[in-house]
């Protein structure tokens, strides 16, 4: 079976069954507070980090953000918390 159509069968069986797409199709879930902090749950570690520019690996895409005074307030397998003034959040490099 070819990865688009395994993908696209487990996006309807999501849908189907209501369940959430970050669990079930290995995205990652973002949660941005303001401007201030950004969470991210299901990340795959960091590629880049500076106090202006910092690039997040996740299974799909780099999630990068620009800003000022970036800090890396905690990171685990799980979760990773950045806070500073964010700018700019894009997907890919």
């Amino acid at each position: 079976m070819s990865e688009n159509t395994s993908k696209d069968k487990w996006q309807s069986l999501t849908h189907l069954l209501d369940l959430p797409p970050d669990l079930t199709l290995d995205l990652p879930k973002i949660t941005l507070i303001g401007n201030i902090q950004l969470i991210i749950e299901n990340h795959r570690g960091l590629i880049e980090f500076s106090a202006t520019k910092t690039v997040i690996n996740t299974n799909r895409w780099p999630l990068v953000l620009t800003g000022q005074n970036l800090l890396v307030r905690s990171i685990r397998v799980d979760e990773l918390m950045i806070e500073g003034l964010i700018e700019t959040i894009s997907f890919g490099l």
